[in-house]
């Protein structure tokens, strides 16, 4: 009797200390795209990228936009749809193929 209410208390600071040590994905950090200043709209993502108007940042991961964009990359080949203002998350919104 002894030996399973031990084996019960380990059980269950074993699951509270994982617990802990599990984050979950709220709480994971995600990567975003945001503009360091004002983006006009019309402004080609090349030139975004070629002036670094934007800077990676982490945001805990219910604060990333749904769309938010991760990779520079995808800038390129599209333009600004609207003004994006200093802090603004880049989103696939944000964005259309440019030509």
């Amino acid at each position: 009797m002894v030996v399973v209410a031990f084996a019960v208390g380990v059980l269950a600071g074993y699951k509270a200390d994982h617990h802990r040590a599990a984050p979950t994905s709220e709480m994971n950090p995600a990567l975003v795209l945001v503009a360091k200043r004002h983006i006009p709209k019309g402004t080609p993502g090349l030139l975004v990228l070629s002036h670094s108007m934007y800077a990676p940042t982490t945001v805990p991961q219910q604060l990333a936009e749904a769309d938010a964009i991760p990779d520079p990359r995808y800038l390129k080949g599209r333009a600004a749809v609207v003004e994006m203002f200093p802090g603004q998350q880049f989103t696939e919104t944000n964005f259309t193929a440019s030509g």
